[in-house]
């Protein structure tokens, strides 16, 4: 990675890639061009008064579709890109040409506008204007592995370097999620408690107009405890109905979202979608909280 640098006018992080091991992440997503052209033959038009009309001395660019639309530049354009903090030893930041040899969208809007791929041979340019690399990084198949070996990359590494993980990277983004989470959480069983105090009023209801009934079963022989699970079973069978109805129409709902997309607001939410993930467990886990509350 080569750090911050100005597209233009406007200040983007720029990633070199190995285009055979690193860049599965950037075919999924491009929607215009090909990975393979960061490495073809390019040329870029010079301005007028110049003694030749165009340059192939130039690099190979992939940008994000917002970033690009803030630069007003189509695949086929070309963009400058200025180094700050350059070690040339020149008042003016150096400057190199780029042409733009695709777009790509990743739905996550802090990308598709401030990131730019090159490949490493043109990263290595500017990354000696800067007399440095200004990062490395590390994609792991599993993306939870990167979490724990944060250690074992500090160890083999042997020096001062910083090492950050995703979660680490994007520390506001999955604390407001956890806090989301929690708060909806209290919610549900919030919902729930309500719903129950709902079957033990209609519980209640059932027995005070059921007296005589009872008298008659007691005075049959029947026991106290025979008589309360007859309400105890009919207010689980309720609790079960109501549970079931409702995590079959949850379910409904997520198949939709996932099928049709539910579309965001990127300025807002940072995504362009909601994705939607379904957990057996959560799933089991509200099933068996509303059921017990509903059986207390």
């Amino acid at each position: 990675s080569a750090g911050e640098v100005m597209v233009g006018r406007v200040g983007a992080n720029l990633k070199g890639i190995d285009l055979v091991e690193g860049a599965d992440d950037l075919r999924r997503s491009l929607v215009e061009g090909r990975v393979e052209d960061l490495a073809a033959p390019a040329s870029c038009p010079l301005p007028e008064g110049t003694p030749r009309k165009e340059t192939t001395d130039v690099g190979r660019i992939i940008l994000g579709a917002e970033l690009a639309h803030k630069l007003h530049v189509k695949t086929g354009g070309c963009v400058s890109i200025m180094v700050p903090f350059s070690s040339t030893g020149t008042s003016t930041p150096p400057s190199f040409l780029f042409k733009v040899v695709g777009l790509f969208r990743m739905g996550f809007n802090e990308y598709d506008t401030r990131l730019a791929y090159v490949s490493l041979h043109d990263a290595r340019k500017i990354a000696n204007a800067r007399g440095s690399v200004f990062g490395v990084e590390l994609r792991f198949k599993d993306p939870m592995m990167a979490l724990s070996m944060t250690r074992e990359v500090q160890r083999r590494l042997d020096a001062p370097y910083r090492v950050i993980d995703w979660k680490e990277l994007n520390h506001n983004l999955f604390m407001a999620l956890t806090m989301q989470k929690v708060i909806i959480s209290l919610l549900l069983v919030l919902i729930i408690v309500v719903a129950a105090f709902n079957i033990i009023a209609s519980l209640t209801m059932i027995v005070l107009s059921k007296v005589r009934e009872i008298a008659i079963l007691k005075s049959m022989g029947a026991r106290a405890s025979v008589v309360a699970r007859i309400f105890l079973v009919g207010g689980t069978t309720v609790g079960a109905i109501g549970t079931t109805m409702g995590i079959l129409y949850g379910l409904l709902v997520c198949f939709l979202a996932r099928l049709y997309g539910y579309p965001l607001d990127p300025k807002v939410y940072l995504i362009g979608q909601l994705p939607v993930r379904i957990s057996a467990t959560e799933v089991v886990a509200v099933a068996a909280a509303t059921l017990g509350i509903c059986f207390l």
